[in-house]
């Protein structure tokens, strides 16, 4: 089994372009920190999806790679966000 540096493919990684792939969008941006929808416990289809003052429960700190739901308690790095 070939060896892998997680904390080189972390840094790596861009955890808004991995949040584009799960076609995720803010809802607002304060700073370093974006607010939007969780992509765990609120899907697209979901009525939150549909209404821009709800589904801000989900916080991605794009400095650090961090991300964090406080409604269903998901959160960890850009690497936790895709598994």
């Amino acid at each position: 089994m070939p060896w892998v540096d997680y904390a080189d493919l972390r840094h790596r990684l861009d955890i808004v372009e991995v949040l584009g792939w799960m076609n995720w969008e803010a809802h607002e941006r304060k700073g370093e920190s974006l607010r939007g929808r969780c992509p765990f416990c609120e899907p697209i289809n979901s009525p939150t999806a549909t209404n821009p003052t709800k589904g801000r429960s989900f916080v991605v700190n794009t400095t650090r790679k961090l991300f964090n739901c406080f409604r269903c308690h998901q959160g960890g790095n850009v690497l936790d966000l895709w598994t």
